[in-house]
C-alpha cells in the first residue's frame, strides 16, 4: 500500500512540478530546491523530501524500518548520511546509460514503483564488479558503453514497492526501454562517515 502511495503522489509531483532541459547539479548551483531536468528519454527530480506530506512521512517509515536499517549498518556503519534522493521517470524508447560506477563510500537503493518484469529501462548490474581493482574516475572514462557489457549483466526486475540495495562501486548501467511504458523509480544514495561528497545548498 506505501508503495501505491508514493507511486500516485509521485505521479501527481512528476506532472505539475517545473522542468528544464538537462542540466548537471554545477550547473544549478548545487541548490537543493531544483527542478525536473529532463532529456527526451528521463526526467528526474532531485531532492523531492519535502515536497509532500504523504510521501514524507512513507519514506520516514522506510528509513526507520529495522530490516533496511540493519542491512545499510552492516555494509556503512551507523553513522551514514543520505547525500541525495531522486525521482526518475524513464520515458518510452529511453536509450539506455552506460555501465559506471559512482562516489567511493556510496551506497544505492532503488525502490522500483512500475512493475519491471524485463529489462526495459531498468538499473542493471555486473556481478562481482565492486571487486575490480579499477572504478570510473581512475580509468578516464564516464562509462562503458551499454553493448559491451550488457549480455553480461543482471537487470533489476520486480515489482512495485521491490527494493535493491548495492554498493555504487558495482559497475551499473541503464537498459533501454523498448516499450511505450514509462519506468518509474526512487534512486537514494546513503554514504558512509569518512567520505566526502558535494554538499547542496
Amino acid at each position: 500500500d506505501d508503495a501505491y502511495v508514493l507511486q500516485n503522489k509521485i505521479y501527481d509531483l512528476m506532472s505539475t512540478f517545473n522542468k528544464v532541459k538537462w542540466k548537471s547539479a554545477e550547473d544549478l548551483n548545487y541548490n537543493f530546491r531544483v527542478p525536473i531536468v529532463e532529456t527526451k528519454d528521463w526526467a528526474v527530480l532531485s531532492n523531492f523530501f519535502g515536497l509532500n506530506q504523504d510521501i514524507d512521512i512513507t519514506m520516514e517509515k522506510f528509513f526507520t524500518n529495522s530490516r533496511l536499517k540493519n542491512i545499510l549498518a552492516s555494509c556503512i556503519g551507523n553513522d551514514y548520511k543520505l547525500w541525495s534522493g531522486s525521482i526518475r521517470l524513464t520515458k518510452s524508447k529511453d536509450n539506455g546509460l552506460g555501465f559506471h560506477t559512482d562516489s567511493k563510500g556510496e551506497m544505492g537503493i532503488s525502490i522500483l514503483l512500475s512493475n519491471t518484469q524485463n529489462s526495459d529501462a531498468t538499473t542493471s548490474f555486473i556481478k562481482g564488479s565492486h571487486k575490480w581493482p579499477i572504478q570510473n574516475d581512475e580509468s578516464g572514462i564516464s562509462s562503458i558503453p551499454r553493448k559491451l557489457l550488457q549480455p553480461f549483466s543482471t537487470p533489476a526486475t520486480g515489482k512495485i514497492g521491490d527494493v535493491y540495495i548495492f554498493f555504487k562501486k558495482t559497475y551499473h548501467g541503464r537498459m533501454p526501454h523498448r516499450t511505450d511504458k514509462e519506468g518509474l523509480c526512487i534512486l537514494l544514495a546513503p554514504i558512509a562517515s569518512g567520505y566526502t561528497f558535494h554538499r547542496y545548498n
